[in-house]
């Protein structure tokens, strides 16, 4: 525990003196919301898929994530910093027809968030079976 404070003068009260604790990393991190994925969405091109989300962070601190989309033969990863209270959208472009989940990682490597999506493209080969 820490103490700051002043000398106590006469004529003034004890209300001077302030009490405060050292905040650890381990609280600071315990407080965080985790983020909220929203407005998954495919999106077809001739040759392959888009998958975009909106990654939002509920928090009053900047934090940084790593947003990662996975199935089959398909794996990408993204580092997305995003500012308080604020969303910005992820997109995984080159995606081919199949299932994947979509998982959010906190700078701990935690897994914070996830989803699961199917691209379903009538123009783009489907994955093979087992991949």
């Amino acid at each position: 525990m820490t103490v700051a404070g002043s000398l106590l003068v006469p004529g003034t009260t004890i209300s001077a003196v302030t009490l405060t604790a050292p905040v650890t990393t381990e609280q600071v991190l315990v407080q965080n919301k985790p983020p909220k994925i929203n407005q998954v969405r495919c999106a077809c091109y001739p040759e392959s898929a888009t998958v975009s989300l909106r990654l939002h962070n509920p928090n009053r601190v900047e934090l940084s994530y790593e947003v990662r989309l996975f199935g089959g033969d398909a794996q990408e990863a993204q580092a997305v910093h995003l500012p308080a209270k604020t969303a910005e959208r992820v997109a995984f472009h080159g995606i081919p027809n199949g299932k994947f989940s979509i998982q959010v990682l906190d700078d701990l490597g935690a897994t914070v968030a996830s989803a699961d999506v199917v691209v379903e493209c009538p123009t783009v080969v489907r994955q093979a079976a087992g991949s």
